[in-house]
């Protein structure tokens, strides 16, 4: 009788029970980012964690590289009508007008205050003629700093706190918190998990931002970068001023993530033309690289529309990028 080889039979079995086991790659797919639906992009994003964070992978990169930055209004929480922090912008500075009706006459409360009254845009021609004259820091100062001039810091949080408890998207009777992406979120939770840094650099201003992150995104306020207002020290205390200091758009937001990390990310999100700069800058490092655009093509859910797309778009789309398709790529847009 034929001696039987044991371990050849078990080289067998383990052999074939490989074969017909699911691919780690299917399994991922239905466990993971379980608010995308399954198809190219989201396969797009687990490949490109897997091939960056894979021992012995070409393109794997060690835990201290694994960068990932996001912008926020309407990549990471919805930017309709307007950006929500004007809402409670605005409030302050109706507030102070009620207090002291003669600042009304005087810029720029007066613009602001007509822009409230009609949403016209040509009531903010005060502002666009300064923006076209090169004067940003001045609108950034005037916009993001004038209703919180002369405020704590501290009292600035608490000011934006207690009405942001209660406010709601006028469009769509949400609040800030219920206004995030939940795809988004589980992207950003799934990079922590494959030990990603993440951080957010986003055009508004970012000591807003910083205020809410960690509960609406569970990212430290140090993870947090934008546009800024100069700030004042005086006798242990900080306030806030109506200047500008730095405008966190376009350019500049490479230039403030190289000047904040020190390093070039591998993994960038935008939604607009302000984040063409950001997205370019990712993909043309060396190495493994993805950047994503979101699409808003949703108008059921949340909104359509193409405004401010022109240029980082038709550039996405021939350079390899993600495009997210709001409609078609999630099966869920809000938090809940």
């Amino acid at each position: 009788m034929k001696k039987i080889n044991l371990f050849g039979i078990l080289t067998l079995l383990l052999f074939f029970s490989c074969q017909v086991k699911e691919s780690p790659k299917q399994d991922e797919i239905k466990d993971v980012l379980t608010s995308w639906k399954d198809g190219e992009h989201k396969e797009q994003i687990i490949s490109f964690v897997k091939d960056v964070t894979t021992p012995g992978s070409d393109y794997y990169v060690q835990p201290e590289d694994r960068i990932a930055v996001f912008d926020n209004d309407g990549t990471l929480w919805c930017e309709k009508p307007l950006y929500s922090h004007f809402f409670g912008l605005f409030s302050e500075i109706e507030k102070r007008i009620k207090e002291d009706p003669s600042v009304a006459k005087k810029e720029p409360y007066k613009s602001l205050h007509k822009f409230i009254q009609s949403q016209k845009m040509e009531d903010l021609e005060f502002f666009i003629k300064e923006y076209k004259e090169g004067k940003i820091l001045d609108v950034v100062g005037q916009l993001m700093g004038t209703a919180y001039s002369g405020l704590t810091v501290e009292d600035y949080k608490n000011l934006n706190r207690d009405f942001f408890k209660q406010w709601k998207n006028p469009k769509l009777n949400k609040t800030i918190f219920e206004m995030t992406y939940q795809p988004m979120k589980e992207l950003i939770a799934y990079l922590k998990q494959n030990d990603f840094k993440v951080y957010i650099f986003t055009a508004d201003e970012g000591d807003f931002l910083k205020i809410f992150s960690k509960e609406l995104y569970g990212i430290s306020p140090s993870h947090v970068y934008g546009t800024s207002t100069k700030l004042m020290y005086k006798d242990g205390l900080i306030y806030r001023t109506d200047k500008g200091e730095y405008v966190n758009n376009w350019d500049g937001k490479p230039r403030l993530i190289e000047r904040s990390l020190g390093k070039r990310p591998i993994f960038a999100a935008g939604n607009s033309n302000g984040d063409f700069h950001m997205l370019q800058y990712i993909s043309k490092g060396k190495g493994k690289r993805l950047s994503m655009m979101i699409h808003h093509t949703d108008e059921r859910r949340e909104f359509k529309y193409d405004s401010h797309t022109d240029k980082v778009l038709p550039y996405g789309k021939k350079n390899g990028y993600v495009i997210v398709d709001m409609k078609n790529d999630w099966t869920t847009v809000f938090g809940k």
